[in-house]
């Protein structure tokens, strides 16, 4: 099976483990874009694992299609039924979203290919018609689905956009390659987001690890 439709099976199987009669759509169906929605699939699972309540949710509501953007684009954006999930851990309402811009310190927006917002927020941008603000933003997960070598300026980049971002409870630069050069650099600083290498449904070592952090580094933050 090539990696494109294992993607799909991963976010289909997910994504109805959660709601079993959904019906997904993603807008762009290149690879990078299911490679976002495959690692927001994992996100859900970590909050799963937590125990955590989970429900999919869109912008014109529960019911109908839920749709990936494919693209960067603004949270209160209605254009379709952008879909987001909704997540409930000891008394702390989150929201995960895919390919959502945010409004970082130095009032730049940046777009973030998923990220776990306070769910307060997400409403006041839905309601206001506002971009959310980063000291709002908990988690921010970087992906790449490359088919050669990982350049550095990616993880530069990625370090540079949480920089602007604030204090985050988890940052991950997740690729389905490996990269010594990025491993170093990830790991030379704390501060530095963790790589998340190799990570694809042929790999359930990866998946698990990937899951496995995403959910320790949550569960110390809601305590």
């Amino acid at each position: 099976m090539d990696l494109e439709r294992s993607l799909e099976q991963a976010i289909q199987q997910a994504l109805r483990a959660v709601s079993p009669s959904i019906q997904l759509i993603l807008r762009r169906g290149l690879p990078d874009a299911l490679y976002e929605a495959y690692v927001f699939s994992l996100v859900l699972r970590a909050f799963q694992s937590l125990g955590a309540r989970v429900l999919l949710q869109g912008m014109r509501g529960a019911s109908g299609p839920f749709v990936f953007r494919g693209s960067p684009g603004r949270l209160h954006s209605s254009l379709h039924n952008y879909g987001y999930a909704s997540c409930s851990y000891r008394g702390r309402e989150l929201e995960v979203h895919v390919d959502v811009q945010f409004l970082g310190t130095s009032r730049v927006l940046h777009e973030i290919d998923v990220a776990v917002v306070d769910s307060d927020e997400a409403q006041r941008s839905r309601r206001d018609r506002q971009d959310p603000a980063s000291r709002y933003t908990r988690c921010a997960f970087e992906c790449k689905l490359y088919g050669g070598t990982l350049g550095t300026h990616l993880i530069r980049t990625f370090t540079g956009l949480l920089d602007d971002m604030g204090e985050l409870i988890v940052a991950v630069f997740a690729s389905n390659q490996a990269s010594q050069t990025i491993a170093r650099f990830c790991s030379a600083k704390r501060s530095r987001p963790c790589f998340a290498d190799q990570l694809t449904p042929f790999d359930y070592e990866a998946e698990n690890r990937f899951v496995g952090y995403t959910a320790t580094s949550l569960r110390k933050w809601l305590g």
